[in-house]
């Protein structure tokens, strides 16, 4: 994609995205004034331009999905007030998704786990349809040390 931007306007930027690009990855290198924010736009051929979020001190980066990824298409970006950007989001303010519990990261991790030794041992097994098969405990004894080393090496 090109990430020379194009100014088009005070405080207004266009990008070309080219075909065959379904997400945008967008994200500010250093924060924007106090009070301010980006507002990011879609444009296919001479479509109407659409809204597809913002970016603020809060919220710095995000990933949007982008229609019709068989067209080249145009991303605009305008740095307005927050007042303007909260007008544009229709009053909500830009949700920043709460960090995890401690118990939440801990499931996780365990699932995780449970779900590396499954793949593991489903591996080595000549037919997963058979439920009576036998599983050889040295499997588990090598998942095992993989494990332990990948967490001492963390």
């Amino acid at each position: 994609m090109q990430t020379d931007p194009m100014q088009v306007g005070p405080q207004k930027w266009m990008f070309t995205v080219p075909e065959g690009v379904s997400h945008v990855a967008i994200f500010f290198t250093q924060p924007p004034s106090v009070g301010y924010g980006a507002a990011i736009y879609h444009q296919i051929d001479t479509e109407a331009w659409t809204f597809l979020g913002v970016l603020t001190c809060n919220k710095p980066s995000a990933i949007f999905k982008i229609n019709r990824s068989d067209l080249a298409s145009k991303l605009g970006i305008d740095i307005e007030p927050e007042g303007v950007l909260m007008g544009l989001m229709g009053g909500q303010t830009a949700i920043v998704p709460a960090a995890p519990t401690l118990k939440q990261q801990q499931s996780t991790s365990a699932i995780r786990i449970l779900e590396n030794l499954y793949n593991y041992v489903m591996s080595y097994t000549s037919d997963p349809t058979n439920p009576m098969q036998a599983i050889p405990i040295k499997l588990f004894n090598d998942w095992y040390a993989m494990m332990a080393k990948k967490a001492q090496d963390f």
